[in-house]
């Protein structure tokens, strides 16, 4: 029979007892980071700006004048530095500014289905459990749980089974999966990724870098393109058993039957023609030439902020005003993100907090669920408004030190919203008493 889990009510109203805990320390938790977050912006957005206003176009040219100063530039990429070396494979790829090894295994996957009812009777909820099992191609090397290979917990076993229609009795594993442990791309599962070490900035002619960067500059770049491949086999991968089955793709798989713990492992390669680079010009091999660092910036007594670190490598030709403008829209993206997670945060902690109201109505007798519902309801209602004003509260609060206007504007937005959560409280409240009358 499918695996069954009793949970009683006295575990249930414990359990959300638990989590009114979690809830409490929530709430401070997300007010919290919404100030950080609204800081962040605004702070950041200053070191932009002192840093624009400060900001020496170099081109592409080295000059001992500009070291230790802000600069911006833009270079052809030195073909002849562009080396990149898969260290378990040990293939070097040619003309590349990144390379990542994908290698995947052919395994048996385990899909659970569960399904939970609440009793009519005791307040409890019983969750009845079965497990499926197929194959697949996964980046992430697992084990299954010998239990679940049981035929009895199997979906299918009993035509009420959570599982999926007709069951899944033909598909159990005889054996389980292989793990592969290994940390390089011809001994394990995943993405292997590698970068060029020291990348020339200049001139075609190898004689005439002018900038360099190193393996962790190379890692950041941002907008790379793919590089099509053709690689070779290399003998530590005839040693592991794989063949070449395309231009950059080599697998273990025999006459296009894959086994379990067959392994796929394929080349992907990014580069790019041009740089653009935007920091703190550091002298290089003797002044010889440069390397870009982060630049200090920013850093204000009110609104209180400290300094920012600035540094960006672009895979392309971009003027001044553009680069700034990127990192400005990625700056709001990254705060919206932010503002979004907060708010999501902040209407757990309060569904956390109000969760025993919904629980408690489970005691009663045949129509606890129904009740139990409604509760919820409203709970996430309630939830959502107290969420929702404690947001706007601590980010008017934040704003007043930043936006005064705006920060005036978003208190009263708040007092409305809490104004809207007492009221769904009380309409619960009623709900509440009703079902005691009943």
């Amino acid at each position: 029979m499918p695996e069954v889990h009793y949970t009683n009510f006295c575990q249930k109203l414990c359990n959300s007892f638990v989590g009114v805990i979690i809830g409490i320390l929530l709430v401070p938790l997300g007010i919290y980071f919404i100030f950080v977050n609204e800081g962040n912006e605004v702070c950041t957005v200053a070191a932009y700006d002192d840093f624009q206003a400060a900001v020496v176009d170099a081109s592409c040219q080295y000059s001992p004048t500009l070291n230790g100063k802000p600069v911006k530039i833009s270079c052809p990429v030195i073909t002849q530095t562009q080396i990149v070396v898969d260290g378990g494979t040990g293939i070097q790829i040619n003309t590349a500014m990144q390379l990542t090894v994908s290698v995947k295994v052919f395994q048996w996957k385990e899909i659970k289905y569960s399904e939970s009812r609440k009793d009519t009777v005791g307040g409890g909820t019983t969750t009845v459990s079965c497990y499926c099992f197929q194959t697949e191609w996964s980046y992430v090397s697992t084990q299954l749980n010998p239990q679940h290979l049981n035929p009895q917990v199997i979906c299918g076993i009993r035509a009420d089974d959570p599982g999926p229609a007709g069951g899944c009795l033909g598909s159990i594993p005889n054996n389980n999966n292989i793990f592969f442990s290994g940390i390089t791309s011809v001994t394990g599962v995943g993405r292997f990724e590698s970068v060029a070490p020291n990348v020339g900035l200049g001139t075609s002619a190898f004689s005439s870098v002018q900038f360099h960067m190193d393996e962790t500059q190379v890692a950041k770049i941002v907008g790379l393109k793919p590089l099509p491949l053709e690689v070779p086999l290399s003998q530590a991968l005839v040693n592991q058993g794989f063949v070449k089955t395309g231009p950059a793709v080599f697998s273990t798989v025999y006459a296009n039957q894959p086994r379990i713990g067959d392994r796929q492992l394929e080349f992907h390669a990014l580069t790019t023609d041009v740089i653009t680079a935007l920091g703190k010009q550091i002298p290089q091999d003797n002044g010889v030439s440069g390397i870009i660092k982060p630049y200090i910036s920013g850093g204000l007594i009110f609104p209180p902020c400290d300094t920012r670190s600035t540094v960006t490598f672009r895979a392309t030709m971009i003027s001044t005003d553009e680069l700034f403008g990127a990192l400005h829209s990625e700056l709001a993206t990254m705060t919206v993100t932010f503002r979004i997670c907060l708010f999501l945060l902040l209407f757990l902690a309060f569904y956390l907090i109000g969760n025993p109201l919904s629980v408690a109505p489970d005691i009663i007798p045949c129509i606890g669920p129904f009740f139990s519902g409604i509760a919820a309801c409203f709970v996430g209602i309630m939830a959502f408004f107290l969420a929702l004003s404690f947001w706007i509260t601590a980010t008017a609060l934040s704003w007043l030190f930043y936006r005064p206007l705006l920060g005036l504007l978003l208190l009263l937005g708040a007092a409305a919203t809490f104004a809207a959560a007492l009221y769904a409280r009380g309409q619960g409240k009623s709900q509440e008493i009703r079902g005691e009358q009943l």
